[in-house]
């Protein structure tokens, strides 16, 4: 590529220019598109990387006496490999739409990080196999079958670990992407075109990188939370274990959401002044931030209610509609990011630019298969929810 400087003052003249082609359909119709397969993504991704990260905080505190969490790990490890698969598969809509809206900037950040960003597939695959090794010699956690490392904190918390960092790093990959994407004008480094970047600018992939693991280990203790009262009502644990998973789900939770609650805002001010003002211009997007922010304050109302009394399932069901508000709020406060950075001033894009060719075979089919796809996830869900009662005893 040409030598560039970024010019932060007047509008760049490197983005890529739009597709001739235009968009397949109505650019609110893939924003909503955009939104579902989101939504659906990351209630899996999340417990991918939180469920990580918990099941190793959860082997350190066994190693140092402080409880016994081996019935709660090995659980994790048991769901973690399915909810990894979930994750790639209902990862490819998303994908897909955001490179058909924003594939200019997504496809030229995907370039200057290079080897960076071809190493998410590699990191992937050595982290699923780890997964798979703990899954395997943890045993089989619906039949009832312990495996070797059952009470072994001490040999699952290295692997649990390595399994908690590499899915960090795609996560900080992920987000390195995101950011580098709506921020042209930081794509030349010193007047040139460098690839192979391990950061894109700090100051905002920082934030956004603890918001997002902040998020996922909360999402993860939900989940624990559900799975745990899932159990209890399958008679797959005795009552001690299943208290014990649903109380130390309830603790995560409640203390990550307080944690986003008190640092959100800072997270907000670190934005430019012409996108933060964006959250708070009306426009659906900003409405939907604004009730995931009710959300938050619900969630944490409903969290003191269910610790409690952690015996009350009506207060879990609240908590888990709460968190669904909030987790669209925040989904849609990140599009609305996105546009507010792409529509600045020094950039200049608009979706309202593209012009529209409809390719109704093209979006017909896409449809089906999606449809297809949701209903195959259903029936697996499903299937595991109404799996055989099988009483155990195991500690």
């Amino acid at each position: 590529m040409t030598t560039l400087l970024a010019q932060t003052s007047a509008p760049i003249d490197y983005v890529p220019a739009l597709d001739p082609f235009g968009l397949p359909a109505p650019a609110w119709a893939l924003e909503l598109l955009l939104m579902f397969g989101m939504l659906v993504h990351f209630a899996f991704m999340n417990f991918v990387l939180g469920g990580a990260v918990i099941a190793s905080a959860l082997d350190a505190l066994t190693l140092m006496g402080r409880a016994n969490h081996n019935a709660t790990v090995r659980v994790i490890w048991q769901v973690l490999p399915v909810a990894l698969s979930l994750t790639i598969t209902t990862g490819v809509v998303p994908l897909l739409v955001v490179q058909t809206l924003f594939g200019s900037f997504f496809y030229t950040a995907n370039v200057l990080l290079g080897l960076t960003w071809c190493a998410t597939i590699p990191l992937l695959i050595v982290a699923f196999y780890a997964a798979y090794v703990l899954s395997y010699k943890l045993g089989n956690a619906l039949s009832g079958r312990l495996g070797s490392w059952n009470q072994s904190a001490g040999k699952r918390l290295p692997i649990s670990l390595a399994c908690a960092l590499l899915f960090a790093a795609v996560a900080w990959i992920l987000t390195s992407n995101h950011v580098l994407s709506i921020q042209p004008e930081h794509w030349p480094q010193d007047g040139k075109w460098a690839q192979n970047r391990l950061v894109a600018t700090p100051g905002t992939s920082v934030p956004r990188f603890a918001h997002f693991v902040g998020g996922s280990v909360a999402v993860a203790g939900l989940w624990l939370v559900c799975i745990g009262w899932w159990r209890r009502a399958r008679g797959l644990d005795p009552p001690s274990i299943t208290d014990s998973m649903i109380r130390t789900g309830l603790l995560v939770f409640v203390t990550m959401v307080l944690v986003a609650a008190i640092l959100g805002p800072a997270f907000v001010a670190l934005l430019p002044q012409e996108v933060r003002q964006s959250l708070f211009r009306p426009n659906p997007y900003a409405v939907l931030w604004w009730l995931g922010l009710l959300g938050v304050l619900v969630q944490l109302v409903l969290g003191y209610a269910a610790l409690r009394q952690p015996g009350q399932f009506r207060w879990v069901c609240g908590l888990i509609v709460a968190a669904a508000v909030s987790l669209i709020g925040m989904l849609a406060a990140r599009e609305n990011v996105r546009q507010a950075y792409l529509g600045r001033a020094v950039v200049g894009f608009e979706l309202r630019d593209w012009s529209i060719r409809t390719q109704p075979t093209s979006i017909a089919m896409f449809l089906v298969f999606l449809v297809l796809s949701l209903i195959a996830i259903g029936w697996l869900l499903w299937a595991s929810a109404r799996a055989p009662k099988t009483p155990r005893h195991e500690n």
